[in-house]
């Protein structure tokens, strides 16, 4: 009953052609099981803060969540996420206080990017993704956990690409995710959001300020030769690589759809990755 329900959360999150599962391709069935538990409690809270209706209930579905956490410390879990989750973190050894960091942070991220405050966004990166980005890398290989720099670059790389991809999407719903310093808008309503960006000049001039921001964080990661990024670091990052320049050659679509890669180039990009990854040959950005 518990697994099955735990199921429908990893088809929802981690479903065959994403970009998160051609990135986990090439690990062992242990290490895929084990980083698809992190990321479907990633996307599970992460879509419960952008897809709110009521502030104060989901405020207080976080801190639910926080409750939850503790829990499955004492191996009390009662949600089929937080179930699995368990098995994972003892499996790997691993504690707690990264879920819990993610979670408090989730919270501010909530309340600070929803256009109420300007904010140090490859903070707020680094101290939500990059949580459970580092607990997945330790599922995967304890001996070769990147410098903090590299999680904090590619986690705020990440997120500032999918939060772009998003903004149509949000902007309909009447929120907006992105924080107000990639805008020359000081603490803006919604409204004056949507006025800025259907102005075609100041949206080229968003996508070109995000397109430089996620562009040189994740040509970052390959510019220290002594630090060799883990596998699927690499093949999600040159997913969203390729992304980011579909935005940014596709702006006057990204108020009306959501702009994705085909399935069939997500593996070709990945298998590509995947094979110069395990010739050695240096994989560059740009």
């Amino acid at each position: 009953m518990t697994n099955s329900a735990y199921l429908e959360y990893q088809n929802r999150w981690c479903r065959p052609g994403s970009s998160f599962y051609y990135s986990i391709n090439y690990l062992s069935k242990a290490q895929q099981e084990d980083v698809c538990a992190l990321q479907v409690f990633y996307r599970e809270l992460f879509h419960l803060v952008c897809n709110y209706k009521e502030f104060d209930i989901t405020l207080n579905r976080l801190q639910w969540w926080l409750e939850e956490i503790e829990r499955i410390k004492n191996d009390q879990a009662r949600h089929p996420i937080s179930i699995k989750l368990y098995k994972t973190l003892d499996r790997n050894q691993l504690s707690t206080n990264n879920l819990l960091q993610f979670t408090n942070n989730l919270a501010v991220f909530f309340q600070a990017l929803a256009v109420k405050s300007e904010t140090d966004f490859t903070v707020l990166a680094d101290n939500s993704y990059g949580k459970i980005l580092d607990l997945q890398l330790q599922c995967v290989d304890k001996t070769n956990i990147p410098p903090s720099e590299f999680i904090k670059n590619y986690s705020s790389a990440l997120l500032s690409i999918f939060l772009l991809r998003q903004i149509g999407f949000d902007l309909k719903r009447n929120f907006f995710y992105l924080p107000i310093e990639f805008l020359d808008l000081k603490q803006p309503s919604i409204e004056q959001v949507k006025a800025f960006l259907e102005n075609k000049a100041n949206m080229d001039n968003l996508v070109t300020k995000i397109h430089n921001y996620a562009i040189t964080s994740l040509i970052t990661l390959t510019s220290d030769k002594k630090v060799r990024p883990p596998q699927q670091t690499l093949i999600l990052a040159k997913l969203a690589y390729a992304l980011m320049q579909e935005l940014n050659n596709n702006t006057p679509l990204l108020l009306k759809s959501r702009i994705s890669l085909t399935p069939f180039r997500k593996f070709w990009i990945s298998w590509v990755s995947h094979l110069k990854y395990s010739l050695k040959i240096d994989q560059k950005f740009n």
